[in-house]
């Protein structure tokens, strides 16, 4: 290439890479599914990572369980007095615990009022103690400052001793928990979150150290300022939780085991006599130090939903073809992301755009270069072509999956996106300064028609005539049966689906049968054949395509029966005769069809399938020239409105010959 070419192409890059960022960029940014999609490659992200080695021995966190075997065991049934939280906490401080978080309602009183006294006593004398709240969203309070304790439906909250945290968890487009909230804000008042305020008590602070920074610079997000701590933002309102392994990675400790001393007898001890799993002096829970200097968080493990127990929720990691974890756990992973300082960094708005660009301006360069090698036949060239591409990607990648192992957040979709859209500018580049003339027509003709068939009219532009001609065809029109009943009875993206499936399997039949597509219209579909190229046997080929057609729906619906999809049912009506065709439209638009009475009949023998309760039906001008080839039924006549002259018409059954005859005979 001279200079001056080597400028154009070096300027169309830039541009093409500028645009293909913004586009990619804004779209990734505000097309919630796209962001969903984004979210997911962060979950792959963690699983591809894995869990973080012997994190259950390392960490200071300890989970206290109110699990299966806990409401086995205990001597009362669900709910238990609030005797047994007050038991816990004395246990737990006796043990060393440093912090107790109850993720527990406690929103109404006890059936015995002792056992509340007791259970605020333990507290006072307890301390550290964080206490669940609930309920502060999208509350009015109307210029009045409602008591937290009221007002966050716990009725021990203000306790000497406690501190209250909002246990809400944030759940992604998707409904899986990526997220941390750290403050929460009810009029004039701010609550921290659950995990906020374990780490508020943890450094000894309050909710008036905790500040919110803004960024200084172009490639930063800001943070959550607690004390001394920065927390990098994932956006304005949260935090990204680093979960340390999927669920059952911190230790989780049975509540029952806790309670288990000398002086409370569990049903088994009733029968078999003291096991005191707390406080025996061999293997018991206060003496192996495993609650020393450690933060417990106390909440629900039950498997499945048990009233006010039930409590799981989404997580990006798998385990055991699950993501679901404890929302116990999910807590720990927030508090544990601070403590251990395991922050993921994700990568500014602007610093994003950049990586957009600079993969846009790579893919669009690699694209063109490929291009340039002129490589034969040319289809190689396209396929050299996507494989930079996907190389590109690949490496995008795994830099992606380092730096997430680092802790550190780059983009997926949106690069990707960008890449994708310059790789399609270098074709359009590639159609505006190569090839104009045959685009254009692959263009028009791409929709009607086979491929080949494409092929040849760029060989031969002559045949496409905008006034059109009259010449005898065949044109088939089919219609699903009851589809607005099916169409009212599903939201409309799986109607969307459905119908581009059936569409897709539709159209590859009429084109493996040189047909051409004229439209879609609704439900229905609308084809012909005989044009642009000309064929003899344009009736066989249709009735040909019209048995394909039924025996590629039913293969559908096997399909579609088992994945619990609605059963579609097709008519079909065929005609032979006169017609005129070519493009047909005004400047700039243009749609390739037919015309005529013709035509009109055909659909008119689409609709009558339902009077005869068939499937195909043919007209005797189709049956003329395929007679011989199909098994029919003769039906009768029908008289077409504004003609006069009655038309018989045929039920098209099956072939009389194998398909390969069939062929052979159309070659």
């Amino acid at each position: 290439m001279d200079k001056k070419v080597k400028y154009e192409v070096l300027k169309i890059s830039l541009l093409v890479a500028f645009l293909s960022a913004i586009i990619s960029f804004i779209t990734a940014e505000y097309i919630s599914t796209l962001k969903g999609v984004e979210l997911r490659t962060i979950d792959l992200r963690f699983n591809y990572r894995g869990s973080v080695f012997n994190f259950a021995d390392s960490s200071d966190i300890v989970i206290v369980a109110i699990d299966e075997s806990s409401l086995d065991r205990a001597p009362h049934r669900w709910p238990w007095p609030r005797s047994y939280y007050a038991k816990l906490l004395r246990n737990l401080k006796k043990a060393g615990a440093k912090i107790v978080a109850f993720d527990i309602n406690f929103d109404s009183p006890d059936r015995n009022p002792e056992n509340d006294a007791e259970f605020r006593r333990a507290v006072e004398e307890v301390g550290n103690v964080v206490l669940a709240g609930r309920e502060v969203k999208g509350a009015a309070l109307k210029g009045k400052i409602i008591e937290a304790k009221n007002f966050l439906r716990n009725i021990f909250i203000g306790t000497m001793g406690s501190h209250p945290g909002i246990v809400e968890v944030l759940r992604d487009y998707d409904g899986v928990c990526r997220r941390y909230v750290p403050v929460f804000s009810a009029g004039d008042t701010v609550f921290p979150s659950f995990g906020l305020a374990i780490l508020l008590l943890y450094y000894g602070l309050t909710i008036d150290s905790v500040y919110d920074l803004p960024p200084r610079h172009p490639f930063e997000n800001g943070f959550f300022k607690i004390g001394n701590l920065k927390i990098p933002k994932f956006d304005d309102k949260t935090w990204l939780i680093n979960f340390a392994g999927p669920a059952g990675t911190f230790k989780y400790i049975s509540l029952i085991d806790v309670l288990d001393d000398e002086d409370f007898k569990t049903k088994d001890e009733l029968i078999y006599g003291d096991i005191n799993t707390f406080d025996n002096p061999e293997f018991g829970l206060l003496h192996d130090k495993v609650f020393k200097d450690k933060i417990v968080i106390v909440g629900s493990a039950i498997p499945e939903f048990k009233g006010e127990l039930g409590d799981l929720l989404p997580s990006p990691f798998v385990k055991d073809e699950s993501n679901l974890m404890y929302g116990v756990e999910i807590h720990a992973n927030a508090v544990a992301t601070i403590l251990e300082q395991k922050f993921i960094v994700k990568i500014s708005g602007f610093a994003s755009f950049l990586i957009i660009f600079v993969i846009s301006l790579l893919s669009f360069a690699l694209a063109v270069g490929v291009r340039h090698l002129k490589i034969r036949p040319e289809f190689l060239t396209e396929i050299f072509g996507v494989l930079s591409l996907v190389l590109l990607f690949a490496l995008w990648s795994f830099v992606v999956i380092i730096s997430f192992n680092n802790n550190f957040l780059l983009p997926v979709v949106s690069p990707v996106l960008g890449g994708a859209i310059a790789y399609i500018g270098s074709i359009v580049y590639q159609y505006l300064t190569e090839r104009k003339q045959k685009k254009l027509i692959k263009t028009i003709f791409g929709y009607y028609v086979h491929p080949s068939v494409v092929n040849q009219l760029v060989s031969n532009p002559e045949l496409v005539r905008l006034g059109g001609e009259k010449r005898e065809m065949t044109v088939l029109f089919s219609d699903l049966w009851n589809f607005t009943t099916i169409s009212e009875a599903y939201p409309p993206e799986f109607i969307f689906n459905l119908l581009n499936e059936y569409f897709d399997s539709m159209t590859k039949v009429v084109f493996k049968y040189g047909g051409t597509l004229d439209k879609y219209i609704g439900d229905a579909i609308v084809a012909f054949w005989g044009a642009p190229i000309y064929y003899e046997d344009h009736a066989l080929r249709a009735c040909l395509c019209a048995l394909k057609m039924q025996f590629e729906l039913e293969k559908l619906r096997i399909r579609w029966e088992k994945e619990g999809k609605p059963l579609l049912h097709m008519r079909i009506g065929i005609n032979t005769g006169e017609m005129i065709v070519g493009n047909i439209g005004g400047y700039g638009r243009f749609n390739y069809t037919v015309i005529g009475d013709s035509v009109n009949l055909g659909a008119r023998l689409e609709a009558i399938n339902k009077e005869f309760g068939t499937s195909i039906i043919i007209s005797e001008y189709t049956y003329e020239k395929v007679k011989g080839f199909f098994k029919v039924r003769e039906i009768g006549e029908i008289t077409v409105k504004g003609k006069t002259k009655p038309v018989k018409i045929y039920e098209l059954l099956d072939v009389l010959l194998s398909e390969k005859k069939l062929v052979k005979v159309m070659e």
